[in-house]
């Protein structure tokens, strides 16, 4: 349950700051309670932000949860760019303040950002949102036609 609950507590927060957030409860198909967050470019064209709780059943961490933030570039890699997209990837990620760019083994592109939560950390969880938030967006409006563009010559 307290994952809901701080998915819950997260969303009018996020709301106040002027996102559209969309929650989605977790079923068969998404373990986990989820928050969506549409980024939207100038053209018109959008992505969406997935904040998920991220739990640790084998109490490996001496923390509470972890929140990740994620969003995936629609593009597909072949594999005759794939040492280029890693190489382009690890460049970008070298000046990275917080989370990265990964390259899944089915091709996609994605960035990804993960917070460590502690009991009774509402605020701090808020703030690093939203800075992963307004990283995002930034990456977003300026980097995924460079990759796209690189992918495409």
């Amino acid at each position: 349950m307290k994952n809901l609950t701080l998915m819950q507590e997260l969303k009018p927060q996020l709301e106040e700051e002027g996102f559209a957030v969309f929650y989605k409860e977790a079923n068969k198909d998404t373990a986990v309670d989820q928050l969506i967050v549409p980024i939207a470019k100038e053209d018109g064209t959008a992505l969406n932000l997935e904040i998920n709780t991220i739990d640790d059943p084998q109490g490996i961490y001496p923390v509470t949860e972890f929140v990740q933030c994620f969003i995936a570039i629609p593009i597909q890699i072949n594999n005759e760019k794939t040492v280029e997209i890693y190489t382009l990837l690890n460049k970008i990620n070298i000046e990275l303040p917080m989370g990265g760019f990964y390259l899944h083994e089915a091709g996609i592109v994605f960035y990804k950002y993960t917070i460590v939560v502690h009991d009774n950390d509402r605020e701090k969880i808020l703030a690093r949102l939203m800075d992963s938030i307004d990283i995002s967006n930034h990456l977003f409006q300026n980097f995924e036609s460079l990759i796209v563009e690189f992918i495409s010559a």
